[in-house]
C-alpha cells in the first residue's frame, strides 16, 4: 500500500471532531496555482497574488480547502491541536497504537519534515484532535 498524499492526510485532518483553522496553516486547494493561500484566522481568508480569484464561501470552503501538512507552520499548528504529548501517549496506548506515537517521536526528534503527518495519524488514531476541543 502507498502512503497518502499531503491532500489525502489533510482531508483526514478536517474531518475529525476538534479540527479548526488556525492563524499561518498554509492550505492546498482546488483552486489555482501560484498564490499565497495562509490562512489568516477564523475568516478563512488569505492574501492572493491575483485578486481575481473566486475564494470559496465557509459554506463550501471544507470541499476546497485542507491543511497541507508538509509545511512547518502548519505542522507546528496541528501540534497544538492534538495537544499536551502526555495524555496523546496514553490515549494511543490505550488503543493499542504505540506505532503511531513511536511515529510522531521519531518525526519530532529526528524527521521534522514528516511532523504535520505524524500528527495528523495520532489524531486520526484517537478519533479526535484534542488540543482543538473546549
Amino acid at each position: 500500500m502507498s502512503e497518502k498524499t499531503a491532500e489525502d492526510w489533510g482531508r483526514v485532518a478536517v474531518s475529525l471532531p476538534g479540527w479548526r483553522w488556525m492563524p499561518g496553516m498554509l492550505f492546498g486547494s482546488e483552486l489555482p496555482h501560484g498564490l499565497d493561500t495562509r490562512c489568516k484566522g477564523n475568516d478563512r481568508l488569505t492574501e492572493v497574488e491575483d485578486r481575481d480569484v473566486d475564494w470559496p464561501t465557509p459554506d463550501n470552503i471544507a470541499r476546497h480547502e485542507w491543511p497541507y501538512p508538509d509545511d512547518h507552520a502548519t505542522a507546528g499548528c496541528l501540534l497544538a491541536l492534538l495537544g499536551a504529548l502526555g495524555p496523546i501517549m496514553d490515549g494511543l496506548s490505550l488503543a493499542g497504537r504505540m506505532d503511531v506515537w513511536s511515529r510522531l517521536m521519531r518525526a519530532l526528534m529526528h524527521d521534522p519534515k514528516d511532523i504535520g503527518r505524524a500528527c495528523i495519524a495520532a489524531a486520526a488514531a484517537l478519533g479526535r484532535w484534542p488540543g482543538g476541543e473546549g
